[in-house]
């Protein structure tokens, strides 16, 4: 893309991958456990763990795409001198970031082109050490809670882990639901709930006591102390992690305060609890 006619002036080739849309793009989505990186690449990332299916299209993509965009970055090509950007979402995102892994690695054309990713609503895709060691040139923009963002082979068995503690806990179940309906329904609803006749589920049986509470946070030691004891090995969306979220989903405190009419008003960096180390936390207003 040139911002103008004029060929001399620097402008950003975009290259974009769209996310998944045929059964082919499902079933590589769940090939979801884990390669080891090539042995080539930097200290940093050699040999990490990656995402199975998402590397190897991005290894097929390489090898149809790196001679094309080579000829249109290089001398006399059509974008020469240009900055190279690559974009996707879900699906989409992953590959890209894994296809800018392999480029800016292993292409010394893209790596003075500035190769970078922009990942929107990336899966996880690499291992927390690869993911790291990506973050100068790869983003990655999340979205809320987005279960792509957070899901992979290692956190189905932690959540597996997880529901076998909770099946040993006499009246798991009937507590959780009791604090789930008493967190979520409007004071209206608890009102009528109280004219059923279903015990396990009425208003009274809804409301969260301090002894639940209390039980609840029990659970969740025993829960960290179960899951941090398994280790899972676990993947992560690569690079800069961008969280955004709506400003009463989560107690947080700016970091930075802005009039409401400045730039800055709808976005404000947080001092928050972050995905991982290379997060960073933003608040969204609308």
């Amino acid at each position: 893309r040139q911002s103008h006619s004029a060929r001399g002036l620097r402008g950003c080739l975009v290259l974009a991958i769209r996310g998944t849309m045929s059964a082919g793009d499902a079933l590589t989505d769940l090939r979801c456990d884990s390669a080891s990186l090539s042995s080539n690449l930097s200290s940093g990332i050699r040999n990490q763990s990656v995402h199975r299916g998402m590397w190897e299209s991005a290894v097929r993509m390489d090898g149809k795409l790196r001679h094309v965009v080579e000829e249109a970055l290089g001398p006399g090509g059509t974008c020469e001198g240009f900055s190279l950007r690559i974009v996707g979402h879900s699906l989409g995102a992953g590959v890209a970031s894994l296809l800018t892994l392999r480029w800016h690695e292993l292409v010394p054309l893209f790596r003075q082109h500035a190769v970078h990713c922009h990942a929107f609503g990336p899966p996880c895709v690499l291992g927390p050490v690869a993911a790291a060691a990506t973050s100068h040139y790869i983003t990655s923009v999340v979205v809320g809670d987005d279960a792509v963002c957070r899901w992979s082979l290692g956190s189905t068995k932690e959540v597996l882990q997880a529901a076998a503690v909770l099946a040993q806990e006499p009246g798991a179940m009937c507590r959780l639901v009791k604090m789930a309906v008493a967190s979520m329904a409007p004071a209206q609803t608890v009102g009528q709930a109280r004219s059923l006749a279903q015990p396990a589920y009425s208003a009274a049986a809804a409301m969260s006591t301090a002894a639940d509470t209390e039980w609840s946070a029990h659970l969740l030691r025993s829960l960290e102390t179960t899951l941090a004891a398994a280790n899972t090995p676990k993947l992560l969306p690569a690079g800069r992690i961008l969280w955004f979220s709506h400003p009463l989903s989560r107690a947080v405190t700016p970091t930075t305060t802005a009039p409401a009419s400045s730039p800055q008003a709808p976005l404000r960096s947080c001092a928050a609890a972050s995905l991982v180390p290379h997060t960073t936390y933003c608040l969204l207003y609308t």
